[in-house]
């Protein structure tokens, strides 16, 4: 069966990273939760495995334009160190399919995530879109790879505080149980000793879990399966970037976390009027 989760030094992520040294000007900001692993690469034994890549850019991309323009320089670095490569339109992003292995037992798959926003959409997040890439840094996680521009925890954690408060409405709330309640309100008071604290080897063990379900029945589009999982390693995801900010709090600019957060939060209460955990 083919493998679809990997860690960080595994090589298709390696590579498929390195193949975003070629777009040169064009080269994107890598978000999302890989970002944060990139930020935490120094706890290796801790990062989670993750199917793909979220990138952005300042370029809204439709997808003729990321087919023609985008796609063709990864592709050919990738294809020239013996990957399958594809492009494939999906919902909220472009992307380059990465592929090794002809047989069933040594088969991967890896996903490059371009983000793009509808034209409404687009508007209303480019203070968003700004930010993430004006406040990136240049990262070198490995003595034999290219460095990469990713996302700053700043920029990265209100976000997956959102994305938790928007998993833990509805029918979600049952799930979120009071210890992920307290985990996410605590990431919102910025009170980082308290989730680094958190057992991650073990919880690490449950994701890796719950990832192996999703790959044997084939569940990525089932909301019964993708929605405790992405819940749980969005809040995974908090903890490890409290162990970072932890390690060295000078790093890490509180003043500016602190503005995201009443920016984003404010921004989520206003698109879920109507659900009163997402604004409480």
């Amino acid at each position: 069966m083919t493998k679809t989760f990997f860690e960080l030094h595994d090589d298709i992520i390696g590579n498929s990273l390195d193949s975003l040294d070629t777009l040169e000007e064009k080269k994107p900001v890598i978000v999302g939760g890989l970002a944060i692993q990139l930020n935490a690469f120094s706890m290796g034994r801790l990062l989670r495995t993750t199917p793909d890549v979220d990138l952005l850019t300042h370029d809204n991309v439709p997808y003729d334009d990321f087919v023609s323009n985008v796609y063709p320089e990864p592709a050919k670095f990738l294809k020239g160190i013996d990957y399958q490569v594809q492009p494939k339109r999906g919902r909220g992003n472009n992307s380059l399919k990465v592929m090794s292995g002809q047989n069933r037992d040594d088969a991967e798959c890896f996903l490059m995530h371009w983000t793009v926003f509808s034209p409404f959409l687009y508007e209303r997040m480019l203070d968003y879109i700004d930010r993430q890439i004006e406040f990136s840094k240049n990262i070198k996680y490995s003595k034999v790879r290219k460095d990469v521009q990713v996302a700053s925890l700043e920029e990265i954690v209100p976000l997956k505080i959102q994305r938790s408060i928007r998993f833990g409405s509805g029918n979600m709330e049952a799930f979120v149980g009071p210890v992920y309640s307290s985990l996410i309100e605590s990431a919102r008071k910025a009170k980082w000793g308290f989730l680094a604290s958190m057992p991650l080897q073990e919880w690490k063990g449950v994701i890796e879990r719950m990832q192996e379900n999703i790959r044997i029945k084939s569940g990525y589009n089932d909301p019964k399966l993708m929605g405790p999982y992405k819940l749980t390693k969005d809040i995974f995801d908090l903890c490890l970037a409290a162990r970072v900010i932890s390690e060295d709090p000078s790093t890490f600019d509180k003043d500016r976390y602190e503005q995201n957060i009443v920016r984003i939060l404010e921004r989520e209460c206003q698109s879920y009027q109507t659900s009163e955990h997402a604004c409480n």
